[in-house]
C-alpha cells in the first residue's frame, strides 16, 4: 500500500487532561470508556472548537475506544463581541446558530 504522507519529525508535545463532570459515575479512563460504550452518543466532550487539539484528542479516543462520543466545541466572541459558533465559524445572523442551532443565551 502507498502512503501519500510519512512522518518525519515530533514537532510539539501537548499534555491533556481529562475531567469528567462529578454526577458522571465513573473514577478511572477504563470506567469512562465502559460508560460511554453502555451509553453511545449519550456522552459529550467539549474542545476549544473543530481542529483544535482537543478536538482531534476527543476523537482519537473515540477511534482507539471504539466510543460514540458527542463533539461540542466551545461557543463565543470574536474579537468586538460578534458571537460565533467555533464548530463551523459561522456569524450569527439571529438569535440562533445557523449551523448548530445553538442559541445567542449560551454565548452571552
Amino acid at each position: 500500500m502507498k502512503k501519500d504522507v510519512a512522518l518525519i519529525t515530533l514537532v510539539v508535545r501537548v499534555p491533556e487532561v481529562l475531567a469528567v463532570h462529578t454526577s458522571l459515575p465513573v473514577s478511572s479512563l477504563a470506567e469512562l470508556i465502559a460508560y460511554a460504550k453502555a451509553n453511545p452518543g449519550k456522552v459529550n466532550f467539549g474542545s476549544a472548537g473543530g481542529g483544535s487539539i482537543t478536538h482531534l484528542a476527543g476523537e482519537l479516543l473515540k477511534a482507539e475506544a471504539k466510543i460514540d462520543l458527542v463533539h461540542v466545541a466551545l461557543q463565543g466572541r470574536r474579537a468586538g463581541g460578534e458571537r460565533f459558533c467555533s464548530a463551523a465559524r459561522c456569524r450569527w445572523a439571529s438569535s440562533t446558530c445557523r449551523c448548530c442551532s445553538a442559541t445567542s443565551a449560551a454565548a452571552s
